[in-house]
């Protein structure tokens, strides 16, 4: 790149990233995004409707979304057609969240792209105050015959607007959709941005499908703007309970929000039964020992009345301990308590069925999410289908390079495929754009060899990736429950044989005793760290008291299981240290927790290695 090119690619790295940007947040106002949704799509109108150039396919879920898109990019690449991918959050560019035909976004284009952007931002927004202001001021709402774009030429400046939205303010009493947020709306942030430029890169680009991933939730997100041809769900579990939900079905209700009228569905929410498939007769020898350890509290209890109350009459006693809540911490009396995790009883692996088990994925819930999904798929008459099972073609692909997780997610991109591939006219939206533009086309082809190409490279970087082979490290961004499960029951599919040690860290307002719990019951050794000083970061403190509260309320103080846990503080040095021995044969390290952990420990594992 030359001197003035890098210039004006640092301008333009500069205009977007001082946006706001959610993901760089300890809490992040979901519900306050669905008011810039209508001003997002008005600005896109006004660009000349980039998102109706190409085909869309929208992907939304808790976990998969990342494999799913990748997997549909690869296979219709393969197969010769020119595909545009949006996803987040990238691992080591910015740049990788704009890939086009499999190669992150040019330096050159994306400068030219978002300097182009900005000039043109500046007249739609005065343009679009100046709309709001003239409403704000007469005090009512009209349907303005005159468009955006007839206004650009207006000659007010910004302040000027904003004066006098903000004196008629005083003196009238006007509608509440001329509040004054909407005369003076938020600037969009680093993800809205991002989306706008990813479109309009994709455009300009000549792609002819566009695979766009959620970035939170679904029916606020910046992404749902778009009409998708293809609406994708690929699984339901718990993560942003604050801003989607505290139950599963709120969650896949805002996550449905990403179906559109009249275009397919496909929903791949069932694996997580795969993950628990003993989960109900686990939940019933657990309600077994909690009776028993009800019946032993209430026994010990009745000792200790009858020791310091010998008077009394038993029946009174009795009544007494069932509504008394004064002994229930007595030590002397938890001594003689059974662990709710008895391991004479459970499988170490079924610890993560007993501990924390208010985020535990259970297959009634999955019937009632699945049920949810079609349901708003009924109410936008939009065709429905359920990945139910693999099919023998997917199945029977060897292990590994595949195991279960992927092969689910490949199950899912295949359906998509296949959609794409029988269509047999284009959906109304592309009406006033197909003679014009050939990228939009009828439907998308595939051949077998195709996608047998595409199965050769199916890698995704920070999602089961191989980052070292001496010693055996792998990294993933897995950052909820689900999600830290299915990583773990991929290492042991891959290396049944191996100690597996997690490297973890976490960030704030995840569920950490959730993660904790699948973290004891399914590896060899667990090592808590922490990202220190990154705004976001979950404290070392606060994981390692999580981790002690999970053992002290389920496992008794000599339990096997309490021996795995570790910590280490700067896991920099850690990995500086453990990359140099390269002598571990029979282990692995599995660094999990959070995409922007594992992105900065790729550096410092890439430099040991070279050193």
């Amino acid at each position: 790149m030359r001197y003035n090119e890098n210039v004006l690619f640092q301008r333009a790295k500069k205009l977007l990233f001082k946006r706001t940007n959610y993901e760089t947040f300890k809490s992040v106002p979901y519900a306050q995004m669905q008011f810039s949704l209508k001003r997002l799509r008005d600005f896109l109108d006004y660009l000349g409707y980039p998102d109706r150039q190409f085909a869309i396919v929208h992907v939304a879920g808790t976990k998969g979304k990342g494999s799913v898109c990748n997997n549909l990019d690869k296979i219709w690449r393969a197969a010769g057609y020119r595909v545009g991918l949006f996803t987040s959050p990238h691992i080591n560019d910015f740049l990788e969240r704009f890939q086009i035909n499999g190669k992150p976004c040019d330096k050159t284009f994306f400068a030219e792209t978002m300097l182009g952007l900005t000039e043109r931002w500046k007249s739609f927004d005065a343009a679009y105050r100046q709309r709001y202001a003239d409403q704000f001021k007469n005090a009512v709402v009209t349907q303005d015959d005159k468009t955006i774009k007839e206004q650009v030429d207006s000659t007010q400046t910004h302040d000027q607007i904003q004066a006098s939205a903000t004196d008629n303010a005083k003196e009238s009493n006007p509608s509440p959709l001329c509040s004054n947020d909407t005369i003076n709306p938020p600037e969009f942030t680093f993800f809205e941005w991002s989306l706008i430029l990813a479109l309009t890169l994709f455009a300009r680009a000549g792609v002819q499908i566009a695979i766009l991933e959620v970035g939170m939730g679904g029916s606020f997100d910046a992404t749902n703007v778009c009409q998708a041809d293809v609406s994708v769900i690929t699984s339901i579990s718990y993560d942003h309970c604050e801003q989607l939900g505290y139950t599963l079905e709120a969650i896949a209700t805002e996550k449905a929000g990403v179906i559109k009228s009249d275009a397919p569905v496909v929903c791949g929410v069932g694996f997580s039964q795969f993950l628990y498939p003993d989960v109900e007769r686990v939940l019933a020898q657990l309600e077994e020992i909690k009776q028993k350890r009800e019946d032993l509290r209430q026994r010990a209890l009745q000792e200790l009345a009858d020791l310091e109350n010998p008077d009394i009459p038993p029946q009174e006693k009795n009544s007494q301990n069932k509504t008394s809540k004064k002994n229930e911490h007595n030590p002397e009396l938890n001594e003689q308590l059974l662990p709710l995790f008895d391991e004479s009883v459970f499988k170490k692996e079924e610890f993560a069925l007993l501990a924390h088990d208010e985020t535990l994925v259970r297959p009634q819930e999955l019937a009632r999410v699945k049920q949810v999904i079609r349901n708003k798929a009924l109410s936008c008459n939009a065709p429905f289908y359920q990945i139910e099972a693999l099919q023998p073609s997917v199945e029977n692909l060897p292990t590994p390079p595949f195991d279960s997780i992927r092969k689910w997610n490949l199950q899912i991109a295949l359906k998509v495929v296949e959609i794409m591939a029988t269509r047999d006219k284009l959906p109304s939206k592309y009406n006033d754009f197909n003679d014009s533009n050939p990228n939009l086309i009828k439907n998308f082809p595939v051949q077998p060899k195709d996608i047998a190409t595409a199965l050769l490279r199916l890698d995704v970087p920070a999602r089961f990736q191989v980052v070292s082979t001496r010693p055996l490290i792998i990294l993933d961004g897995a950052h909820n429950r689900a999600s830290v499960a299915a990583v773990l029951r991929q290492l042991r599919e891959h290396y049944p044989d191996k100690k597996i040690s997690v490297l973890f860290a976490s960030t704030v307002g995840k569920d950490l005793p959730g993660m904790l719990a699948e973290l004891f019951a399914r590896a060899d050794e667990i090592i808590l760290t922490e990202r220190a000083k990154a705004p976001r970061a979950a404290p070392l403190a606060e994981m390692i008291q999580a981790a002690e509260d999970l053992l002290d309320y389920y496992c008794d103080e000599n339990a096997a299981i309490r021996s795995v846990l570790r910590v280490a503080p700067d896991y920099r040095a850690f990995l500086t240290d453990y990359c140099a021995r390269t002598n571990r044969q029979n282990e692995i390290l599995c660094l999990l927790g959070s995409f922007y952990f594992v992105a900065d420990a790729k550096e410092v594992i890439d430099a040991a290695k070279k050193a």
